[in-house]
């Protein structure tokens, strides 16, 4: 993830990073509702959510 992350830091904030999960039964909850968070790549959510995260 660390290689996508840089290429997402070359477009800069040109396209915003939506936060998914698999919006299935084992998903746990607090990450459920995250599900659908949509920012720009310099938002410092994405600081500690990034995936792979928990």
């Amino acid at each position: 993830m660390a290689a996508k992350w840089e290429e997402f830091m070359e477009d800069g904030d040109r396209y915003n990073l939506q936060y998914r999960t698999a919006n299935d039964g084992k998903v746990r909850p607090e990450h459920a509702a995250m599900h659908g968070i949509t920012l720009p790549p310099s938002d410092p959510f994405w600081e500690e959510f990034y995936p792979p995260n928990g």
